[in-house]
């Protein structure tokens, strides 16, 4: 009985403590924010990385057990083997279309079965990312079912029809936002 009166008399102290540190100094909280930028940075990184892979799961069109995925500062790189171009498109288009995702490397992924340079598969992947990104996360009107994006030798060709001028304008602004896009030709109509 003594014993559990004198854990109870040191527990209780310890607690308050805690609880006082946790909601005492807001300008301490506040420099140890700034002095943990990188520790969010990586954090920010690790939540990408999470994001990637567990959308690579839920792909059916992935052998997301291929794919390896780190993340830097925003950056998701993917390694790995995959079976056919439509893998690589499939899996560099998820990674760019998750929020914070600031550009999706793709150099470390290799197929069995190419008909396309690699390159280009993984920047006509990059356009759709965005495309979805925008239409989820933005606020530029985009169309994501009407709109075809392919790419050779680092050219982004559009072809399709927008509901409105604005859609086919804001594909192309995108298509042009993304890294390893030379050059964005259109032929996207507007529907009558």
């Amino acid at each position: 009985m003594l014993r559990k009166k004198i854990v109870a008399i040191f527990t209780v102290p310890v607690f308050m403590l805690g609880s006082l540190q946790v909601f005492a100094h807001p300008d301490e909280k506040a420099s140890k924010t700034e002095k943990t930028g990188k520790a969010e940075s990586v954090m920010d990184d690790a939540m990408i990385t999470t994001r990637v892979k567990a959308k690579l799961l839920a792909n059916p069109v992935v052998s997301s057990l291929n794919v390896s995925v780190g993340t830097t500062k925003g950056v998701v790189f993917l390694k790995g083997e995959l079976q056919s171009d439509k893998e690589i498109s499939a899996a560099v288009q998820d990674a760019h279309s998750i929020e914070g995702v600031v550009d999706v490397d793709g150099s470390g992924l290799k197929v069995n079965v190419n008909h396309h340079p690699i390159e280009d598969i993984v920047t006509t992947a990059k356009v759709k990312g965005v495309y979805i990104r925008e239409k989820l996360f933005g606020d530029k009107d985009v169309s994501l079912m009407s709109i075809h994006v392919d790419t050779e030798d680092g050219v982004v060709q559009l072809s399709g029809e927008a509901e409105n001028a604005a859609q086919g304008d804001n594909a192309k602004k995108l298509a042009e936002s993304v890294k390893g896009v030379r050059e964005v030709k259109s032929t996207v109509t507007v529907k009558k």
